[in-house]
């Protein structure tokens, strides 16, 4: 199977003849917006090239039980309908995708249509369906086992996709130029006085000059041509800048904060720059170093007070205890959250997969809706409301100091790595209200045995070696709260009597991802409750060593405070209200916190510090309304 990542280039480069025909002075711009569209997208195509390759077993099993998703929705969505199986899947199942992706999709579907379909005729079964493509390898795994799925019809002529399927190419050749002409030329003769110069951002009251304009396109040709000129290896660079530094790849200036994407790690997960040319303008720089009327810190306060000749920065911010927000987490810290109808067949419409590349430029989580660093109003399933939102409104100096740096599976053994990630300067910048959230993973993994998962002792030495890491980077006066583990035991009490949305009880699907050896987490997404039971004593036991550690650790730049994490006080308080506590659970996956969760987490942790720290968040700047009544929505978000 051809390179994917070369495909989607490809027909990019035909849909784009102006980028093509880039001969005198591209604008950089057009390349950038075509990184903020492609490397989503080369992400999602990646996953069609690894599909049907690679030898881990955990990664194997996991496109199995997608699959077997994937396919039951779909067999049940032609039973509604009314539709054949060979003409939706043939003709019409990529439509439902990003139109960038069709390709990749219509070059699977029209080489394994054919055996899908034969094979849902001969079995009926999506699970059999996914074993005939090879994607599933164990005939005692199956997740619709106790459940018939309905029967669907077909074309008469239908077996013409296997006809079609021997003659078809679907991985066209792309061969790549190997030096600068062509599409990728870029000829740097210089910013004419009449050339159009693009501004950074619809918020900025700026008006790049032509130099930030040279500087963009040189960080531009920098990025084309740092890898030999190939597009494949400068968008595979870039991927990886995303998936193992998670760090925003759209960064013109380097700083770690990004103007140019929401998702790819973008201000979707930290706040937005609000100059991507100068890397002293920052969210959350303290020190001025550009002048007085430059918004260095991207708070939106920028300007001289006429009447007493006082920049508004120093007037509303000064001693108003300015500080950020970060999450150091996993999964649920990031807020994963896997959207619902891509798994419930009565959901399907032509447009259910339209944000997938939005998705996967996100990873699958929503940290703009969490309830550490969320900033909407309200989320896609419920309200926000978060530490960030809750500082801000206190001190609206605050605006846009907020980094989450949470990574999907992330545990105490490789935290360490993922501070490298957060963007502090320990002189120039404000201090940090630190969440550590390792919730789950050292004791959740797919491996069925206890002796994976991290000891007392191990997680002790890994949090120890955090808070090292940590007071090496974080200026002085920044706060730390430490968040046991989840009681995840409770994640079963929750779904044991529900119907999953692809149609199937969860512990069914749980059963099914364990068989497989693929579960998120095989301690508590298990129906044997003495498994259960035994994972959570051990993440009890791990909670604890946050106290072992705190009791002889002085740090120098911040103190410190546990806080158990507070699954059953939002339980019984939600249920208290009269609601079903299958809503605090995201429903797809059925293991992560959901959106209302997220928002009662929000709620329970500003409670807590409000109780127990009020010192740590600072007085109420008396000069809110003010910089409201100037300001507006300070630039937005």
């Amino acid at each position: 199977m051809r390179n994917l990542l070369a495909l989607s280039l490809f027909i990019f480069l035909l849909a784009c003849p102006h980028v093509i025909s880039m001969t005198y002075q591209p604008d950089p711009d057009s390349v950038i917006n075509f990184l903020k569209t492609n490397l989503p997208i080369a992400k999602m195509n990646a996953r069609f090239d690894e599909l049907f390759s690679g030898n881990n077993l955990k990664e194997n099993n996991n496109k199995c039980w997608i699959c077997a998703m994937i396919m039951g929705t779909m067999i049940k969505y032609v039973s509604i309908h009314g539709l054949s199986l060979d003409d939706f899947l043939m003709n019409h199942f990529c439509s439902m995708f990003p139109q960038n992706v069709q390709a990749a999709c219509n070059g699977t579907v029209k080489t394994l249509g054919p055996i899908i379909i034969n094979s849902v005729i001969q079995h009926g079964s999506a699970d059999q369906a996914c074993r005939d493509i090879k994607l599933c390898h164990k005939p005692e795994c199956n997740l619709f086992k106790n459940h018939t799925l309905p029967r669907v019809k077909v074309s008469e002529d239908w077996p013409k996709y296997f006809e079609a399927a021997a003659s078809f190419e679907p991985w066209p050749p792309v061969e790549w130029k190997t030096d600068l002409s062509g599409p990728f030329e870029l000829k740097d003769e210089g910013v004419h006085a009449d050339m159009k110069i693009h501004e950074l951002s619809a918020e900025s009251s700026r008006v790049p000059d032509a130099e930030e304009y040279e500087a963009k396109l040189a960080w531009v040709q920098g990025l084309i041509t740092r890898n030999g000129v190939d597009p494949i290896e400068w968008l595979k660079e870039m991927l990886a800048k995303i998936s193992k530094d998670h760090l925003p790849p759209l960064d013109v200036d380097g700083d770690h904060f990004s103007v140019l994407s929401a998702e790819l790690r973008g201000y979707n997960w930290r706040g937005k720059d609000c100059n991507d040319n100068n890397a002293k303008i920052y969210p959350g720089r303290k020190t001025n170093a550009m002048g007085l009327n430059i918004d260095y810190n991207c708070n939106g306060i920028v300007g001289i007070d006429r009447a007493s000749g006082q920049n508004y920065k120093d007037k509303f911010c000064k001693n108003s205890g300015q500080m950020g927000v970060v999450v150091i987490g996993d999964s649920a810290g990031a807020h994963a959250e896997a959207p619902t109808q891509w798994v419930n067949a009565s959901q399907w419409t032509n447009s259910t997969f339209n944000d997938t590349l939005v998705s996967v430029a996100d990873e699958i989580d929503l940290p703009h809706m969490s309830g550490y660093t969320g900033y909407m109003e309200t989320g896609y399933t419920g309200p926000v409301s978060s530490i960030y939102k809750n500082l801000y409104q206190r001190n609206k100096c605050n605006f846009r100091d907020y980094q989450n740096i949470a990574v999907n599976g992330l545990s105490s053994q490789n935290v360490l790595d993922s501070i490298k990630a957060l963007a502090r300067n320990i002189t120039e910048d404000y201090p940090l209200l630190i969440f550590v959230e390792l919730i789950g993973n050292d004791v959740c993994n797919h491996k069925q045995s206890f002796e994976d998962m991290t000891t007392p002792a191990e997680f002790r030495e890994n949090i120890k070696n955090l808070l090292d890491g940590l007071d090496k980077i974080v200026p002085p006066g920044s706060h730390l709260v430490a968040l046991g583990l989840v009681n995840g035991s409770m994640i079963y009490e929750g779904v044991k009597d529900k119907i999953h949305p692809v149609g199937v009880p969860y512990p069914d699907l749980y059963d099914y991802q364990n068989c497989l050896d693929s579960s998120f987490c095989w301690g508590w997404l298990n129906t044997n409750q003495t498994v259960r039971d035994t994972t959570t004593q051990i993440a009890e036991s791990l909670s604890e060593q946050y106290n072992v550690v705190f009791s002889n650790y002085t740090a120098k730049n911040f103190d410190f405070i546990y806080y158990d994490f507070p699954t059953k006080a939002i339980w019984d308080e939600w249920v208290a209200e009269g609601n079903d506590p299958y809503l605090l659970i995201e429903p797809t996956d059925g293991f992560h916190p959901s959106q209302v969760f997220h928002a009662k987490l929000g709620e329970h942790l500003w409670d807590f510090l409000t109780e127990q720290r009020p010192q740590w968040l600072g007085a109420e700047n008396p000069y809110n309304d003010q910089i409201t009544q100037l300001f507006g929505n300070q630039g937005g978000y």
